[in-house]
């Protein structure tokens, strides 16, 4: 830790007695030199680095970016250098960690210790005559808990007080691309891209069926996933505890199954714009919980949607579950979590899908539907909980 202290009369006192005790051959000088002791300014030191180091197993080619964490916060040195200990297996660069091949890695952050040097606005001013002997260039004197290292500049001398620096590491292991996982059974097809029917549940795991509440995710928070239904289980995640929930990207990955992705802001306009019974033919149907029923050909399979939703895709007016879905899928009212606390709001009445698009620091786009609105462009703090659909 770089100590933080003016020099003590007894401090004083040594270094001159040691200096006086180098003149041993007097030379004559043109001038008196000044022997100043005293600190120029504060410094505060970093006590603790740590890393955000959750979802560390990647897929080459895969991205994750590390948050560094500085404690105290007021402390003067926030700058950050970055390695690997094996850059063809992953590079990284501030703090954005690359994926090159299979194996593992070291990435290591280090924060510089910066020392503070003592000179002019000084404390102590001595003299040494003109008849004084030269002064070593350079003195490191050892105290109980730190180096003291002396040097001349002109007619001063400098008083340095020496650091240590801050090291924190997370290993990355890097794996083949995985084998993507299949489309659930009644995924819909639009143009090139396949709209998963169900949303996801766990992390990487897709819902047992469309029309169920599916667990909540925060932006950019792939390893966490809220429940669906009841209170929190653990402390909220807000931006103040966890920083990276407002990064750019969701660069820590997403909660879609291997494969799959989020859907961008222009991909749930696209599908928004499939048709609809809203103004402007757009934003598919919405549809009430049905009343439990059976469907004919299948006396053991419920008909119908067991919580309220939307369907959109081109067949949305016709589209029914559980074995009519041919050019549509199903989007389920789940609700969302506040993003200071983690209460559940509206379930049953409003439905979202976090998109991979940002609007600004803060706030990304996601789809909002209920009965009367589908807004496939809405914009939302990050720190809420949404449910999350994926496409390939």
């Amino acid at each position: 830790m770089v100590q933080q202290k003016m020099l003590t009369p007894k401090e004083v006192r040594f270094f001159l007695h040691f200096i006086v005790a180098a003149i041993v051959h007097m030379q004559a000088q043109a001038a008196d030199i000044k022997i100043r002791f005293g600190q120029k300014e504060a410094v505060v030191a970093v006590e603790q680095l740590t890393l955000s180091c959750a979802n560390n197993t990647l897929a080459v080619g895969d991205a994750l970016t590390l948050t560094p964490t500085l404690l105290p916060a007021s402390a003067t040195n926030q700058t950050v250098t970055w390695s690997s200990s094996d850059t063809t297996i992953a590079t990284v660069s501030n703090g954005k960690i690359t994926a090159r091949a299979a194996g593992t890695a070291t990435i290591t952050a280090t924060n510089k210790a910066v020392a503070w040097t003592a000179s002019n606005a000084a404390v102590n001013t001595f003299i040494i005559r003109k008849n004084g002997a030269i002064i070593p260039s350079e003195v490191i004197l050892y105290t109980a808990d730190t180096a003291i290292v002396l040097s001349c500049d002109n007619d001063y001398i400098l008083a340095t007080i020496e650091g240590s620096d801050r090291t924190a590491t997370c290993t990355v292991t890097v794996t083949l691309l995985p084998v993507a996982t299949p489309a659930p059974e009644g995924s819909m097809a639009l143009g090139s891209l396949m709209w998963a029917s169900v949303n996801v549940d766990d992390p990487g795991k897709f819902a047992a069926r469309p029309d169920m509440y599916t667990k909540f995710y925060q932006w950019n928070q792939p390893d966490k996933a809220w429940p669906a239904t009841g209170a929190i289980d653990e402390t909220w995640r807000t931006a103040t505890t966890h920083s990276y929930i407002n990064a750019t990207t969701w660069t820590n990955g997403s909660p879609c199954p291997p494969g799959w992705r989020l859907p961008t802001r222009g991909e749930y306009e696209a599908l928004d714009a499939q048709g609809g019974d809203l103004p402007g033919n757009k934003g598919g149907r919405w549809a009430a919980a049905s009343s439990p029923s059976t469907c004919g050909t299948n006396k053991d399979q419920p008909c119908g949607n067991a919580v309220a939703g939307r369907f959109y895709g081109k067949n949305f007016a016709t589209c029914s579950l559980p074995d009519n879905m041919v050019g549509c899928v199903f989007f389920p009212a789940s609700g969302y979590r506040n993003n200071t606390t983690g209460a559940l709001n509206n379930q049953g009445a409003l439905g979202y899908g976090w998109s991979s698009t940002q609007y600004s620091a803060p706030n990304g786009y996601n789809l909002r539907f209920l009965s009367t609105e589908s807004n496939p462009a809405l914009v939302a703090n990050k720190a809420n909980g949404l449910p999350v659909r994926c496409v390939q």
